[in-house]
């Protein structure tokens, strides 16, 4: 059974061997350029911590086996959506989403509906905080990551561009929220 709670000093070393190895695969075989900047690292999970912002999800003895960013409100990035082959606009409303960023699970347990059960805590946490959508990002050619989106119920919704080394453009998706898709996702 796995448990979202809060991200802790004590999970930093942790995380970063995931964010590692997460690096690793997106680099090697998804031959993708996202997060070969140098972010996400050891600050950006301080920073999260600090903001209040970091989650993990917990197996056994309370380990990290995935992480995230959840933001509860505005998330600049995402005022300017594009569309191309997608709608190109948000469903929900403009202040009452949460933007999710950063998600990483445990490559060592990969296929394991993890990244899926993290979603859904996450959709129920967003659901019990008022929020009436989840919005994020993730690179075009990062596969696994959009298969997984779909699974959790979210829609393509359009395109951003973030200030990132390398390729900028990022497909977005939103989920939105209401009791059944909480516990659907």
């Amino acid at each position: 059974m796995y448990k979202l709670r809060k991200l802790e000093f004590r999970d930093l070393d942790k995380i970063e061997e995931m964010i590692k190895a997460a690096k690793k695969n997106m680099r090697e075989v998804l031959k993708i350029d996202q997060w070969q900047s140098g972010y996400p690292n050891r600050e950006t999970y301080l920073s999260d911590i600090e903001k209040g912002i970091g989650f993990v999800f917990c197996g056994e003895n309370d380990v990290p086996v995935a992480a995230a960013a959840v933001i509860m409100g505005n998330e600049p990035w995402y005022d300017k959506i594009e569309g191309g082959e997608f709608p190109g606009k948000w469903q929900g409303s403009e202040t009452g989403y949460a933007a999710v960023h950063r998600v990483c699970v445990d490559i060592s347990l990969s296929g394991r509906g993890i990244g899926s059960e993290f979603m859904k805590a996450i959709s129920e946490m967003c659901v019990e905080q008022g929020r009436d959508s989840i919005r994020i990002d993730t690179h075009r050619y990062n596969k696994p990551m959009r298969r997984m989106l779909l699974k959790c119920g979210f829609h393509e919704t359009g395109i951003i561009h973030i200030p990132e080394s390398h390729t900028t453009e990022r497909i977005t998706y939103e989920l939105i929220l209401d009791n059944a898709s909480a516990s659907k996702a």
